[in-house]
């Protein structure tokens, strides 16, 4: 048996302990998720479309029955064919575009890819060196997940753990175990299954600490106070921002910036908090980092309207490329004209998510426009 490893041996850490888990499907949020961190681990279910029971159904037969001969057919997806297993249902979507490539030579190379995929899971599975992690949508049944972790661990010794939306805050981010080698953690919800990614990264990463700390007895901190951060904005200095009159209802605001208060070739956030005032009327409120022409998000969080009269981070992370001399980086809103807020410690850190750390304990300041305006800071 190979022993789980810790996060903090060399290398990034946060990448070194998203490589400590494997998908077990559902869709590719945690796929996304480690992408998100710095992590691109090849495996099986990683980016698939999959079913509990019929992960269960492949197990039995050693995963022999997905991608036999007439099991994998090719169709398009758009803007990229998808590949999906006749017997199982599994599906995932190429790399390649339609047009790209002739499907019947798309289809040989997503066979030798199966192939391969499969030994390498069997591999981990004996092994028993990943937390293999399983999300638990509302219709799948805990009796169903509990059948997928013991078929998991009929393989070998490896840990298996259930995700699901923490029913309470307090929740959040939490571990526990069911049983010998079964855990479940929660997150504060999951991406919507239509319509695009959006995934509060935080929540997971926290999971993913937590779970690799039960596991393996030491803490799995990887965020903390001495990493290298750089403000923008001095941390004391509060900005006042209201929207223009545009025609698309954006005003941005923004702030050139040197690169190297950036680590290029690597994953950087930049963050910021904000105050939303109560009489604040906008539909949306978010950061930006622009590289020349193109704006580049992975990681992120907007602003939460509902939340009023406090101050609320607001961050967004970005592959830096290397040789780079100065990006922009701001906040966007999207609003009528004359919509205010605040914001202040604009700050780049070498990290795809924020620094932990309190909420600024400096006040908001009306001033004679404000008043004029009816604007009111609560």
């Amino acid at each position: 048996m190979h022993e789980i490893a810790s996060a903090d041996q060399g290398g990034s850490s946060i990448s070194r302990l998203m490589t400590q888990f494997q998908s077990l499907g559902d869709n590719c949020e945690f796929g996304i998720v480690q992408r998100y961190c710095g992590c691109e681990p090849t495996s099986l279910f990683r980016f698939t479309m999959s079913d509990v029971n019929e992960i269960v159904s492949a197990l039995s037969y050693n995963l022999e029955t997905y991608g036999a001969a007439d099991d994998l057919e090719i169709y398009e997806g758009e803007p990229f064919y998808c590949c999906a297993s006749r017997k199982h249902g599994f599906s995932y979507r190429t790399s390649k575009k339609i047009g790209e490539i002739d499907p019947e030579d798309l289809l040989k190379s997503e066979y030798q890819k199966v192939a391969h995929l499969k030994n390498k899971f069997r591999q981990s599975l004996a092994s028993g060196d990943k937390i293999f992690v399983r999300k638990g949508r509302p219709e799948e049944s805990f009796d169903e997940f509990l059948s997928l972790a013991h078929a998991i661990r009929r393989y070998g010794p490896g840990n298996v753990m259930r995700v699901e939306v923490a029913p309470i805050p307090e929740k959040i981010g939490m571990v526990h175990w069911h049983s010998p080698g079964i855990m479940v953690g929660y997150v504060s919800r999951f991406s919507p299954y239509q319509g695009g990614m959006d995934i509060d990264l935080e929540p997971w990463v926290t999971l993913c600490e937590n779970a690799l700390s039960l596991v393996t007895g030491v803490s799995q901190q990887t965020r903390s106070s001495d990493q290298q951060s750089f403000p923008i904005q001095a941390a004391d200095k509060i900005l006042r921002h209201t929207s223009r009159k545009t025609q698309t209802g954006l005003s941005s605001f923004g702030s050139r910036v040197a690169a190297p208060a950036f680590m290029p070739g690597e994953i950087n956030v930049f963050s910021t908090w904000v105050w939303i005032p109560s009489n604040f009327d906008g539909s949306r409120l978010f950061g930006f980092i622009k590289i020349g022409d193109t704006y580049h998000r992975l990681g992120h969080r907007d602003a939460d309207l509902a939340y009023r009269g406090a101050w609320q981070r607001v961050w967004l992370a970005a592959q830096i490329p290397s040789k780079l001399s100065h990006l922009q980086v701001g906040l966007a809103v999207i609003a009528g004209k004359g919509q205010t807020f605040w914001s202040t410690d604009w700050r780049a850190s070498q990290y795809p998510i924020p620094i932990k750390s309190p909420p600024p304990s400096i006040g908001i300041r009306l001033g004679l426009r404000d008043w004029w305006s009816g604007q009111t800071a609560a």
